[in-house]
């Protein structure tokens, strides 16, 4: 097993213990605030930052990323670190 890997296992294992549930939510969570706010960005060329980010559009968006990111992008990095992590330790 590599450095590289063997630092994976070590983390993905500290990881594991705090739970899938909280995984998702921080992760997905965190991946549907900055994918929503990158998208708003695009949105400053043509109407005010204020307009942009204290809109109640801008909530609604806000609020649909974070819980396709909590549903969908927590899941899939959850079972894709799950599945490396279990190859490395069977591996070892």
């Amino acid at each position: 097993m590599t450095k590289k890997e063997q630092k994976f296992v070590t983390s993905w294992a500290k990881t594991r213990q705090i739970g899938m549930i909280k995984f998702m939510i921080f992760s997905g969570g965190l991946w549907g605030v900055l994918t929503a706010c990158i998208i708003q960005m695009f949105e400053l060329s043509e109407i005010s930052f204020k307009d942009a980010f204290f809109s109640s559009k801008f909530a609604v968006q806000l609020s649909i990323f974070i819980i396709i990111g909590i549903v969908i992008f927590g899941l899939v990095m959850w079972k894709i670190n799950e599945k490396k992590y279990l190859r490395l330790v069977k591996e070892e």
